[in-house]
């Protein structure tokens, strides 16, 4: 039940009709699963490809889209893992969109584009602007 001004109710009332709606819509999507993980030897975001391969974008990836098929992934994860090649192995949702796979979190969308941070790469450091201070 709605307090105050009758037009701030009829407004809640709206906008959780409007939620309601968008519910609807986010649970009708197909949302898929993959493996991502970190490369033990450089930290480089990865993801299980269809191949058994670890490929450094998500496209390609090798989807899951019932149980056994997820199990199966978080198995290849932990032989990996164990065999010290990933770290930080994690079976992630994913929306299958025309442009290709799409992470749903927003921690995983960050991972697929990249470090957030400036990185120097293999740029020598003898490069006065890049040396450290003395």
């Amino acid at each position: 039940m709605c307090s105050g001004f009758r037009t701030r109710c009829a407004q809640k009332q709206k906008v959780r009709a409007q939620d309601a709606r968008l519910t609807k819509v986010w649970s009708l999507e197909m949302v898929v699963k993959v493996l991502t993980a970190n490369r033990l030897i450089d930290g480089q975001a990865v993801w299980l490809g269809a191949d058994g391969s670890w490929q450094e974008t998500i496209d390609g990836a090798l989807v899951a889209r019932h149980a056994e098929a997820v199990e199966a992934l978080e198995d290849a994860g932990k032989i990996a893992a164990k065999a010290n090649l990933v770290v930080d192995v994690n079976v992630i949702d994913v929306e299958e969109r025309e442009e290709g796979l799409y992470p749903i979190r927003l921690r995983e969308r960050i991972r697929l584009s990249g470090p957030t941070i400036v990185t120097f790469g293999d740029l020598p450091l003898d490069k006065p602007e890049l040396k450290r201070a003395s």
